[in-house]
């Protein structure tokens, strides 16, 4: 985000310090090595390209994953080479900041979802714009993986925001930066002028993503440096620190609300080129100082001495800090867990709960009316807050998190049972922080100790004594999934599985059992999905039919309940770091955990349509379009593939379970067969206000559907 209001107040100056560049396309495309590297601020550039994709169904990962390879071959096609560099963890000066988003994000989703509701699932310029605002959980790792996958340079920053890691690297390696947050007219990302006759000059600086337009010419865009900046503000290079901290940046929203009045520079009433306008006007003043701190102390020096006067100095000058050449990136230092959160491949809420003992369950776009979609998983997050615990438990903290800035008292506070883990999340329409404790240390130690098994020493049972069979017991068993069918199943489609098989219980637990339709639906929507990546060509045949299915408040909280479980699971194997390494598979196990299916499993189209038929009450066959083949042996092979996949994924997500699902429709054995009819239900008779005949019972099936479930 960066500056409020920087951006535009820079684009409107009469004397534009904006530099317009131009790449032509390449006849040839050439290698990484000799192509200009770019650096590009994943999070900004994720958020901006998802416009590009429609969300009012939901998830819409792989998707979005296409737009943004497609993204990098057009920069290759000039001759570009992106790195991507994505956020870590929230730095503790942002979290008031973060906690004002998340505020305002609720507030939006109420009037999305009703916009949605209104156009019946139809594009609209509110619906379109406000759903992509609001982005799942798993949209990053996926775009991560893709990045990856596609030979893309990625990293995670993983000590904060990437702003830092940016500036430093731009500095070190002479290359632009790909950002639309207004922190990058502020930061020094440029190298010092050369002092050498005759150097041509580096194309270095910042250059805001929706000035990108390709022609058939080539890439154009506008390219701003910090020095031509701070001429055309008319201050020194020096003071812009300054004018990000009175101005109005991340950094100082939560001084606004403290000190507003005291000075008022920082009175929240003063936003915008108003704002912006004064802070320049005294910092013209102030050019002739060669310090941004003493800059800071002349700007408050007319307030009376006092510890209001002390704290505000601190804080400007913490916030000016920020925007210091000395301020570090990323070091050299290695640990196991630090690599793989460098690599995106151990999420940054994992460790955030090690370091600051906070989790963040971000709303998107999910029914307000109804409990948060995040509460769902919340026991499966207890869990995961005692194994992060485990593996901070000395001697194995510094072989795990290394330099990682770990709370060094939570594993002693786990043992104790003083461990709280706070919880960010939505309810009704206030954010709200709740105190989660972990799961009980006494059950956690027995659940583990009967995992180690034989496996066990007997006077140790840390997190690395563990081996990856134990680690990969701990996974099955928090997931009440520890049998052959789930253990055989192929790795492509446990994550698909064993979620499924998880909301079930839940909901169960909570005496708002599932529907057997749903459930159905879920599986068929997911067999499609997972279809989808391992075909030749990206998209479905089915893609046309389902887009003109239209979502429903449950059906798209039901799609967010699903999305958080999912993530969680994932979140569980990256916490015993199980799926991130090559390492082999037990003996009698097919082999690790996909952790991209994930993601890879939920399409929103598809589960919307497959939500639809089986309200209808289709049977599975018709829900994974068998009837629509052609008849040639590739379809025949195909249609082949989806019933077994879809038979070995319910099979092993209802083992044992199906009478937690409530029966709704009447199937086959095992939820399969073609037969169906509406389970007999006696409808509550609602009191009437005036007498009127009796009523015939309906043989409406959706009558019986709306007493479904309202969790």
């Amino acid at each position: 985000m960066g500056v409020t209001g920087l951006a535009s107040y820079v684009r409107q100056l009469s004397r534009s310090p904006a530099i317009p560049v131009t790449w032509p396309l390449l006849g040839t495309l050439p290698s990484p090595e000799e192509s200009t590297l770019v650096l590009v601020d994943g999070n900004s550039f994720v958020h901006y390209i998802a416009r590009k994709v429609s969300w009012l169904h939901g998830a819409q990962h792989d998707l979005l994953c296409e737009v943004l390879l497609r993204e990098v071959d057009k920069f290759r096609s000039v001759g570009l080479e992106p790195q991507f560099i994505f956020d870590g963890i929230l730095p503790e000066l942002k979290r008031e900041e973060r906690k004002g988003r998340l505020k305002e994000r609720i507030d939006r989703v109420q009037l999305v979802m009703d916009e949605i509701m209104l156009t019946a699932g139809a594009p609209s310029m509110l619906a379109q714009k406000g759903s992509a605002s609001f982005l799942p959980p798993m949209i990053m790792p996926a775009c991560i993986h893709a990045l990856r996958s596609a030979g893309v340079n990625v990293a995670v920053y993983p000590h904060g925001e990437a702003d830092m890691a940016l500036a430093q690297q731009a500095r070190r390696d002479n290359a632009p930066i790909i950002s639309l947050d207004s922190d990058f007219f502020i930061h020094t990302i440029e190298p010092p002028p050369s002092t050498e006759p005759h150097t041509p000059p580096l194309l270095t600086g910042y250059i805001p993503i929706d000035t990108l337009s390709w022609s058939e010419g080539g890439l154009h865009a506008q390219i701003y440096k910090r020095a031509d900046t701070s001429k055309s503000l008319g201050i020194n290079p020096i003071l812009l620190p300054v004018l990000a901290a009175l101005g109005g940046c991340d950094y100082i929203s939560s001084v606004n609300q403290a000190l507003a009045g005291h000075l008022s520079l920082l009175n929240p009433k003063l936003r915008g080129f108003m704002r912006i306008t004064k802070v320049i006007q005294i910092l013209q003043s102030l050019n002739h100082l060669t310090s941004a701190y003493d800059a800071v102390d002349a700007v408050i020096a007319p307030l009376n001495p006092g510890a209001l006067k002390d704290d505000l100095r601190n804080s400007l000058k913490l916030v000016v800090a920020q925007y210091s050449e000395g301020v570090q990136g990323d070091s050299e230092a290695t640990s196991t867990i630090l690599n793989l959160v460098r690599n995106g491949m151990y999420e940054f809420r994992l460790a955030e709960v090690a370091t600051q003992r906070i989790f963040w369950c971000s709303p998107y776009l999910e029914n307000v009316a109804r409990r948060s979609v995040w509460e769902v998983s919340r026991p499966l997050r207890r869990w995961i807050y005692g194994i992060i615990a485990w593996s901070c438990q000395p001697p194995d903290n510094d072989r795990l998190w290394g330099v990682f800035p770990i709370d060094r008292q939570l594993w002693t506070d786990y043992q104790s049972g003083s461990l709280q883990i706070k919880e960010y999340l939505r309810r009704a329409e206030r954010l709200v922080s709740e105190n989660v404790e972990p799961v009980p240390f006494a059950e956690f130690h027995s659940f583990v100790q009967s995992a180690l098994g034989p496996d066990r020493s007997r006077t140790s049972d840390k997190f690395l004594d563990a081996s990856v069979a134990v680690r990969r017991t701990i996974y099955f068993r928090v997931l009440t999934a520890d049998g052959p069918r789930m253990r055989t199943l192929d790795p492509f489609l446990i994550p698909l599985a064993i979620s499924v098989r998880y909301l079930i219980q839940d909901l169960f637990s909570r005496d708002q059992p599932i529907a057997n339709y749903e459930i159905i639906a879920i599986i068929c929507a997911g067999v499609i999905s997972l279809e989808k990546r391992t075909r030749a060509q990206p998209g479905s045949e089915l893609q046309e039919n389902a887009s003109s299915c239209r979502p429903t408040r449950d059906s798209l909280h039901r799609l967010a309940q699903m999305e958080t479980v999912l993530y969680c699971n994932m979140l569980l194997a990256q916490s015993l770091l199980i799926g991130q390494q090559a390492e082999p598979a037990p003996q009698g196990d097919v082999g690790g955990i996909e952790q991209d299916t994930n993601w890879g499993c939920l399409d929103g189209l598809e589960f919307h349509r497959c939500m639809v038929m089986a309200k209808g009450g289709a049977a599975y066959q018709r829900m994974l379009n068998v009837g629509g083949c052609d008849g040639t042996v590739n379809e025949q092979q195909l249609t082949a593939g989806r019933i077994t996949t879809y038979l070995a994924i319910y099979a092993a997500a209802t083992d044992g379970i199906e009478e937690q699902m409530e029966a709704v429709m009447s199937y086959g054995p095992s939820g399969t067969g073609l037969a169906r009819k509406k389970k007999r239900t006696t409808l509550r008779k609602t009191p009437m206000t005036r007498p009127r005949p009796a009523a015939a019972p309906s043989n409406n099936m959706f009558d019986v559907l709306s007493s479904g479930c309202n969790f």
